[in-house]
């Protein structure tokens, strides 16, 4: 199995300190680091964290819709991969018909060994690599068409909507595949109680407790706010760490000062509503061959295609 690495260890430490110099933590440095794929293991299959394993749960019981939308020389490429056992569900119906390809992509270098070891017993030929999302274009380089483009685990709403499916719209060719899944805005517009969980809030914090903030330093928050994008007024997470003690860390060789008051901004995930993605993708120039809901319709999983006509 061969891995890639688009960006390294030493840049996305140097990323890290730039981003806490000017006080934001995105959340793809949640995963990355000492630990960081081993706590977002932890949550992911935490009781207390059931969002993942809902999402993975409605995969599981569309793989036999989802197969008569491929054919036998779709190749599989998969964004934020996680556990990579998604990934492994669709490949195994995959390689049913054929041997088939896989790039497994994440800025995560310890969660693409996993995925990658995640299917080391399948008829596959894998490939690793260590990217951002935003590396889409220099990913597309590497993949061989035609591919099902996957942003699986609610990572599609991690993002923001134009400007993500304007880069996957540009990725796509004529015969490429984009499957996505999203957890649905709740009922009266309230924030899922998985989110300001304390085994959340201890996945959101390591980054800085390993390089040196202590336990009792900060407090975590996180609110649910309006906000108005293309296709109306919709929602999403603010996070934030709030330092309550002077505390200095280190990055990239260096020490950053973080002074008591001072906010700490995160990454968000948005909360749309199931007619909100439907346009975004009609909007971007998508057009959605199926979808499916699961029993609650608090998440959807849909399969689109670039609308070339």
């Amino acid at each position: 199995m061969e891995k890639i690495e688009l960006v390294t260890d030493e840049a996305l430490e140097a990323d890290l300190a730039r981003c806490l110099s000017r006080r934001r933590l995105p959340d793809c440095f949640l995963y990355t680091g000492a630990g960081g794929a081993e706590k977002w293991l932890t949550l992911d299959g935490s009781a207390t964290f059931p969002i993942a394993a809902r999402l993975t749960e409605l995969l599981a019981a569309s793989l036999g819709d989802l197969q008569k939308h491929w054919g036998p020389r779709h190749n599989l490429v998969s964004v934020g991969i996680g556990s990579g056992q998604k990934e492994r569900l669709i490949l195994q119906e995959m390689s049913r018909e054929s041997r088939r390809c896989y790039w497994c992509v994440d800025v995560s270098g310890a969660l693409v060994d996993i995925a990658l070891t995640a299917v080391a017993d399948l008829e596959v030929d894998a490939i690793g690599v260590v990217a951002y999302m935003e590396d889409l274009d220099a990913l597309k380089r590497l993949w061989r068409e035609p591919v099902v483009l996957c942003l699986l685990g609610n990572n599609f709403c991690n993002y923001e909507p134009d400007v993500l499916l304007g880069a996957v719209a540009e990725a796509l060719g004529e015969e490429d595949r984009f499957l996505f899944d999203c957890h649905l805005l709740e009922e009266n517009d309230m924030l899922n109680p998985a989110y300001t969980s304390g085994l959340n809030a201890e996945f959101n914090a390591r980054p800085l407790v390993a390089r040196g903030l202590a336990e009792t330093g900060f407090a975590f928050h996180i609110a649910l706010v309006a906000r108005q994008i293309s296709v109306g007024r919709t929602y999403r997470t603010r996070k934030w760490l709030e330092i309550k003690k002077e505390s200095r860390v280190a990055a990239d060789g260096r020490e950053i000062r973080l002074r008591a008051g001072e906010d700490i901004e995160m990454g968000f995930t948005y909360k749309f509503e199931s007619g909100q993605v439907e346009a975004l993708l009609k909007r971007c120039g998508f057009c959605i061959l199926e979808q499916w809901f699961s029993p609650a319709r608090e998440n959807v999983l849909i399969l689109a295609v670039r609308d070339h006509g």
